[in-house]
């Protein structure tokens, strides 16, 4: 399959309005991942070396914060193994943040480390998408567009906070009970 060009994702997206936080601790992959960003159109792109940076970056209570206040990201893509603070760590910050705008944003881990267990777990966490190491243009692109594309509902309850992780849509060939115990109820 060929890869996108700006021309044709153009076309399609307004990729110029998008403004994206890349987080991982290798200067050459913030790198990478910004130029291909910045390649295939994205507006704006912010790094921060750590799950610790890209708190205070997004954090609108955070005295420490290099900006006046913090910077609003429509999407996320950030490294898992960090230090000090994890991509899983500042994931669970997210998604257990008080302020909307924060806690709904998508998050595409981005990660070396690719086995079933680290997957269930990043998905439990609730990530939008995975994205395992090495990357090509076209996954990171394919998983860009797939948040854009295809959002899903986003769950907020004690045991989990995130999107939606069924992603099929299944027939079932008997009444959906759900539906006909609210018509019972009244």
């Amino acid at each position: 399959m060929q890869t996108p060009s700006k021309k044709n994702l153009s076309a399609r997206y307004k990729l110029d309005s998008l403004h994206i936080l890349v987080v991982d601790d290798s200067r050459s992959i913030r790198g990478l991942v910004s130029e291909i960003l910045k390649e295939i159109g994205v507006g704006r792109v912010t790094h921060a070396q750590d799950g610790a940076q890209a708190i205070k970056l997004m954090d609108p209570g955070s005295q420490k914060s290099q900006y006046e206040e913090s910077l609003a990201f429509d999407i996320v893509i950030s490294d898992w193994m960090m230090d000090p603070v994890t991509g899983l760590e500042f994931l669970e910050w997210i998604r257990s943040h008080k302020n909307e705008s924060v806690r709904y944003v998508p998050f595409i881990m981005l990660t070396g480390f690719s086995d079933q267990p680290r997957i269930f777990k990043a998905r439990d966490t609730g990530i939008t998408e995975f994205l395992a190491k090495p990357i090509s243009v076209k996954t990171l692109v394919d998983h860009l567009l797939t948040v854009i594309d295809r959002p899903r509902p986003f769950i907020l309850h004690e045991s989990y906070t995130g999107p939606d992780r069924r992603r099929r849509k299944t027939h079932i060939d008997f009444p959906d009970r759900r539906i006909s115990d609210k018509k019972d109820e009244n």
